[in-house]
């Protein structure tokens, strides 16, 4: 009986065959298993890249198909197309060149993009198809040292849902801490939300920004603050309007309109600035008061 070859062409060798070469045979087959589970490969981008892989080898050959992690370098820019194996297998794949990957197998049924600079964890289904291994990815709780990254070419993505499937009255949340392992300060920060965006040259530019803010970091007297900024005219990032508890009162809040001046920024309503300062909305506070005093004034001195 003849050898057959398993999915990883790994060679399975019928009893009582390769008398006298078991030894190099068993030895070839235990490094194709090696590259399989933990080998490392490079491989330079300058255009459209077929892996290597022998379904069936009858000697050991360090082909770059058959490594668990693939490293992909190189120049060559634009989209590049990289084949794999049409075999059951799953890669982790980094893309270190300053191209866009497009990751097929077979006749590429179903294919992933990578863009440069980023990584990936992948399966090919051995039927055409090239699946991102992580891209539903479940878990109870993700934990993570440095930066988290969700990046798409596609349009309107990626989005993060934050979904709560209890028969309850409760929802998730996004929560932003600041331990400082010491005392807090006044005007700490405790989360901010940044938008960014191309301008017209192509700059990654910030148009917008939310801060949360300790305003009093005393304890039992805390006071929270919540401000909100826009870009102005020149593109700087400036406060338009903080939300804040209020020193003098238990349960009270205040709502600033940071920019209000009367004349060329502040409140607006229904699309229409308002022109009175805050001095003079004020003094409105007292006309109904002052109307009526100097009606009966009138009168009195028309009647006598």
């Amino acid at each position: 009986m003849a050898s057959t070859w398993s999915n990883l062409g790994i060679r399975l060798m019928a009893t009582g065959e390769n008398d006298g070469t078991w030894g190099a045979q068993t030895n070839d087959n235990w490094n194709r298993m090696e590259d399989a589970s933990d080998g490392i490969a490079t491989v330079a981008v300058s255009g459209a890249v077929s892996l290597t892989f022998t379904t069936e080898p009858t000697s050991y050959a360090d082909e770059n198909g058959r490594n668990k992690v693939l490293v992909f370098t190189g120049s060559a820019g634009s989209t590049q197309n990289i084949t794999f194996p049409n075999i059951e297998k799953t890669y982790f794949v980094l893309n270190d060149s300053n191209s866009i990957l497009t990751l097929k197998a077979g006749t590429a049924a179903q294919t992933v993009t990578l863009p440069a600079g980023k990584d990936m964890a992948i399966y090919v289904d051995g039927s055409d198809e090239v699946h991102n291994a992580l891209a539903n990815l479940q878990t109870t709780t993700l934990a993570a040292s440095g930066n988290i990254t969700a990046s798409s070419s596609s349009g309107s993505q990626p989005f993060i849902n934050i979904e709560n499937t209890n028969n309850g009255a409760t929802a998730g949340s996004l929560k932003f801490i600041n331990d400082r392992g010491a005392a807090g300060v006044d005007g700490d920060l405790s989360g901010t939300i940044t938008f960014f965006a191309d301008d017209s040259d192509q700059n990654n530019q910030e148009f917008a920004r939310i801060e949360g803010k300790a305003v009093d970091a005393t304890s039992g007297s805390e006071e929270g603050g919540l401000d909100f900024y826009v870009a102005e005219v020149d593109g700087t990032v400036t406060k338009g309007m903080a939300i804040a508890g209020h020193a003098s009162g238990d349960g009270d809040v205040t709502v600033d309109i940071t920019t209000h001046d009367g004349s060329s920024g502040g409140l607006k309503l229904g699309g229409t600035l308002v022109t009175s300062t805050a001095t003079e909305l004020n003094l409105l506070d007292g006309q109904t008061a002052l109307f009526t005093t100097g009606k009966a004034i009138a009168m009195a001195i028309v009647f006598g």
